[in-house]
């Protein structure tokens, strides 16, 4: 029996999801609350983050009950 060494190749063209780095601005919603970015209160509007991720409020990123809306 003979074994043959296949290298991968990468598949041609751009891959724009993984050749980039997360941008927290391509983020729209609050993951807890759900709330548009346009409206969120925490930090000035601009969310709060935690363990790298961003909340339209401080209560959404503790769990508690969104400020915002």
């Amino acid at each position: 029996m003979m074994c043959v060494l296949v290298e991968p190749v990468a598949a041609p063209g751009p891959r724009p999801f993984l050749d980039k780095e997360f941008d927290m601005a391509d983020q729209q919603t609050c993951p807890v609350c759900g709330m548009e970015t346009s409206v969120w209160k925490g930090n000035d509007g601009q969310g709060v983050v935690k363990d790298g991720v961003t909340y339209c409020c401080e209560e959404c990123s503790v769990g508690g009950s969104c400020i915002c809306g």
